[in-house]
């Protein structure tokens, strides 16, 4: 199986150590008050709170990823609200729980909003 990017906590990276998988930087809240190493990772890992990756922060954070053609994921995306949203901002993946939780119910919801013709965005 070839990854497309990995999370890596620094805590467990000695400096200087090789990291044989493109780097993901997760951001959550908070994010928007420290500086982005925009060279040092390849994917953007878009995490945090509900409310923070909905809000005007994180959609700034992918959009300023996917102009520098940095791959974006985005975790817990369960609903069609959100499926729909980070659609429209153009993300990469998205996970969710919900969807092996729930197969019957949710797979079908999130396939069919994957499906659906894309609008813009409003921030």
């Amino acid at each position: 199986m070839q990854y497309v990017w990995a999370s890596v906590n620094e805590a467990d990276v000695d400096p200087g150590q090789p990291v044989h998988q493109p780097i993901a930087l997760v951001a959550q809240d908070g994010q928007e008050r420290l500086p982005v190493p925009w060279d040092h990772f390849e994917a953007l890992f878009v995490g945090g709170s509900t409310q923070w990756k909905l809000g005007p922060h994180a959609a700034a954070l992918i959009r300023q990823a996917k102009r520098r053609r940095k791959w974006v994921h985005v975790g817990r995306v369960n609903t069609v609200r959100r499926i729909t949203w980070f659609k429209a901002l153009g993300v990469d993946s998205i996970d969710g729980t919900g969807f092996a939780r729930f197969t019957r119910a949710r797979l079908p919801m999130g396939t069919a909003a994957l499906a659906a013709p894309t609008q813009g965005t409003l921030l």
